[in-house]
């Protein structure tokens, strides 16, 4: 891993209520997550969509097109 990688990393792990904890800890939710979308035989890209639907802001826009 290079160091502007594991510095960006890192950052999620300080300041006031990070994210995650530890770096092993993101890398853990990485793998988790990863495993998960195998699993369930979504890819990348599908699961990146999905996600996205997920933010407020996404699902506001999508109402406002439906009306």
């Amino acid at each position: 891993m290079s160091r502007e990688i594991y510095g960006k990393v890192k950052a999620l792990t300080q300041g006031e209520d990070p994210p995650f904890e530890s770096v092993s800890e993101y890398l853990y939710s990485l793998i988790m997550a990863d495993l998960g979308r195998r699993e369930m035989g979504v890819d990348v890209v599908a699961y990146q969509l999905l996600e996205l639907l997920k933010k407020p802001e996404i699902q506001a826009e999508i109402k406002r097109l439906l009306k």
